[in-house]
């Protein structure tokens, strides 16, 4: 483990320059740490794509691979292959492969790399010296001579020279790593998945996982014993170097999101505005990264020069381009600009909010219970105050503080209390024209009960514009009835997760199913969790809608495709979710028949009263049913007409014992063209069954390799 001290990626890049020109190891591994995981990337690109003339004249390829957004093992090969130029019929095995695969229903992370590639990456190697750069995005060690490419002490190691390599992706940090076992990766012995020659006996240090711990991430590593291990430090003071670090970071993700016109400096904003609030208050906030990011970016104003469905697309497509997985945790020192995002997290030492702040985010940190927010805080913060989330505080919900805030877009209340509070004179005359609310785009509520007393025209107001909502658990309500879904014409994005207010939608309330007819602009639909809702409101309306959740809601009977637009591409119900996974789930019919979008369908947990599965006309590839996924053993119908896409259906270990209706057919088409069909091409079987006096199964694909699917695994019975 050796550290140097450098400032800049270009100081970095001098620095590991001489470990790639040194040939008394010509088969060296260097892995490259960045400062504390930060700006690693970067700096191996700048390596790959403008290396210095020495390191050029060094090596006859230098082959770069990206992996930083990490799909599976054969997609890396696949990059190597067409870093290489290798010709269309490597390509073609890949291609191959890959069909067959999504016909045995292999699962996408599990797909592994191809012997008959690894030679043909070996063969356009030899005699070649080489410099690999690899940005692995997995948090698995990659043996690349699995691959094709040597590794040192192989027959093949004079082909290779240098393989310089990091964990990191773009802005993704692991503070501390250990090895552990990497489930993925084909068995050495195995000569059908890996190109390199094995005794038997020897230890696999690419059988390893890196998996994080609270330890610097320069601390306690041994990520290989072959390996150079680098790292840079900078001291916490030197905060102009750090931004200078995170600009560099901001490039790699600016250049992977250029087709929308994201442009560098507001990519390096957006990475800024991350890394600053999270080392501020990851520990006392949840600022939710995954859902939020590009909410806080857009409502802040760092992304503005678009329209504003438009930034809201640039920024989705930024967040795409940054691994959050791990980010939660990520804290490196204060920097960027920390007047305008400010996060406080004591309450007898907040300041008031200066003019220019844009961003305010509060958490109580003394104790477990809420602390009263300061009234007089946001007095010079009414102008440019856009994304505003208190947590653990109270405050009058009827003439809240930041009620002179009139530009605020972003608006999250999270285990927020009510301190009720007579208004008289001045601040009741304010609390009537308050139209804060009506600025806002985004609004999130979390653990907190807020009755809106406005006026009728402030609420509709309010619902006219916003773009976002999310609630889970609590409610956000109003006595006058005012608060309706019915006035939300412009809402995209809509979550009502585990609410304490529950849908009404039985008897004279019937008209509550049509609440949502006239959202035609949104987009997703979240209802996790509403334990009570028994129909599901009429969607056909939301003709924009792709992603639709339903977890946890085990009082639903029926989702009928009456109910659902065509351009769903996402429908998930896991039956384990909420708190009342211990309910046994009644819903009996699913009918997703005309959604042609559908691709993704999740069923999850124990479905004990599920009788009629129809996936008719969608697009889905794959079925999956298996014991450990959905317990759906009382189902009696599945229908699968039309689905042109379907490669695989994954049965429970016993099979369908209860299943009496089987109809597959992949043909496309309207049922009239399917039945003018020659009959040759139709495929009929009836299949005995123990538990049943007989099984209708009628099956017509175009490819027979479909048919495999009918069988149980491990066994040549039916399903």
């Amino acid at each position: 483990m050796q550290n140097f001290h450098a400032v800049t990626v270009k100081e970095a890049v001098q620095c590991i320059t001489p470990y790639l020109e040194d040939t008394s190891q010509p088969s060296q591994h260097i892995y490259f740490d960045g400062w504390r995981g930060l700006g690693a990337s970067a700096v191996l690109t700048s390596i790959a794509e403008e290396p210095p003339p020495s390191v050029r004249h060094k090596f006859d390829k230098i082959i770069h691979i990206d992996c930083s957004r990490w799909k599976n093992r054969r997609e890396l090969q696949r990059k190597i292959a067409q870093k290489l130029g290798l010709p269309q019929h490597v390509m073609n095995i890949l291609d191959k492969q890959d069909e067959e695969d999504d016909f045995s229903g292999a699962d996408e992370g599990s797909r592994i790399e191809i012997v008959a590639v690894g030679r043909e990456i070996h063969q356009a190697l030899q005699g070649q010296s080489c410099l690999v750069v690899f940005h692995n995005g997995s948090t698995n060690m990659v043996d690349l001579n699995d691959f094709g490419i040597p590794q040192p002490a192989d027959r093949w190691a004079n082909f290779v020279r240098k393989v310089l390599w990091t964990f990191r992706g773009r802005l993704h940090a692991i503070p501390g790593m250990k090895l552990a076992a990497d489930p993925t990766r084909a068995p050495s012995t195995s000569n059908a998945e890996s190109t390199k020659p094995s005794n038997g006996n020897q230890t696999r240090t690419d059988q390893k996982q890196l998996s994080r711990e609270n330890v610097p991430a320069t601390e306690g590593v041994n990520v290989d014993n072959s390996q150079v291990y680098l790292y840079s430090f900078l001291e916490d003071s030197e905060s102009e170097q750090w931004n200078g670090l995170a600009h560099d970071e901001a490039a790699e993700i600016a250049k992977y999101s250029r087709k929308l016109g994201v442009t560098l400096e507001t990519a390096a904003l957006c990475c800024k505005y991350m890394l600053l609030l999270n080392s501020r208050g990851v520990d006392t906030l949840d600022f939710n990264w995954a859902t939020h990011a590009s909410n806080y970016w857009v409502c802040d104003g760092i992304i503005q020069e678009y329209q504003q469905d438009k930034a809201w697309e640039v920024a989705t497509a930024l967040l795409e381009e940054v691994k959050l997985e791990e980010f939660s945790s990520y804290k490196l020192p204060e920097f960027g600009d920390k007047t305008r995002w400010v996060v406080a997290t004591d309450p007898y030492r907040v300041e008031e909010i200066k003019p220019e702040t844009t961003s305010f985010f509060f958490a109580n940190n003394r104790g477990q219970g809420v602390a009263s927010l300061p009234t007089k805080i946001f007095q010079r913060s009414a102008e440019q105050l856009h994304v505003l989330k208190l947590c653990l505080c109270t405050f009058s919900f009827s003439s809240p503080p930041f009620l002179h805030c009139q530009k605020i877009r972003f608006l999250g209340l999270d285990k927020c209390k009510d301190q009720p509070k007579k208004l008289e004179g001045k601040e009741e005359d304010d609390r009537r024209k308050n139209n804060f609310f009506q600025s806002l785009w985004v609004l999130d509520i979390c653990d907190t009960d807020w009755e809106l007393d406005l006026s009728l025209n402030i609420i509709e107001s309010m619902l006219q514009n916003i773009r976002e909502i999310h609630i889970k658990r609590e409610r956000i309500w109003s006595n006058s009835n005012a608060w309706t879904w019915r006035h939300v014409h412009n809402i995209h994005k809509l979550r009502v997760i585990e609410p304490t207010l529950h849908w009404k939608d039985e008897g004279k309330d019937e008209e509550m199913k049509d609440e949502f007819m006239n959202m035609s602009k949104l987009e997703l639909l979240d209802l996790s969790g509403n334990s009570t809702i028994k129909a599901l409101p009429r969607l056909s309306g939301a003709t924009s809608l792709s992603t639709l959740v339903l977890d946890g809601c085990i009082g639903l009977t029926t989702v009928a495709p009456e109910e659902l637009p065509p351009s769903l591409e996402t429908f998930s119900f896991d039956a384990g979710e909420g708190k009342q996974y211990n309910k046994k789930a009644k819903i009996s019919r699913i009918s997703m028949a005309g959604c042609a979008r559908l691709e993704n369908f999740r069923l999850r947990g124990s479905l004990p009263n599920l009788e009629e599965l129809d996936l008719s006309n969608t697009s889905v590839k794959t079925l999956d049913l298996k014991d450990e996924v959905v317990q759906v053993s009382f189902l009696q119908r599945l229908i699968l007409l039309g689905c042109e896409q379907i490669r695989a259906i994954l049965w429970p270990k016993a099979g369908m014992p209860k299943l009496v209706v089987l109809r597959i057919d992949t043909r496309g088409g309207t049922e009239v063209a399917r039945s003018e069909t020659p009959h040759d091409a139709d495929y009929s079987l009836v299949i005995s069954k123990e538990h049943e006096e007989m099984c209708l199964a009628r099956v017509a694909v175009t490819d027979m390799r479909l048919l495999q699917s009918l069988l149980l695994a491990g066994s040549n019975k039916f399903c």
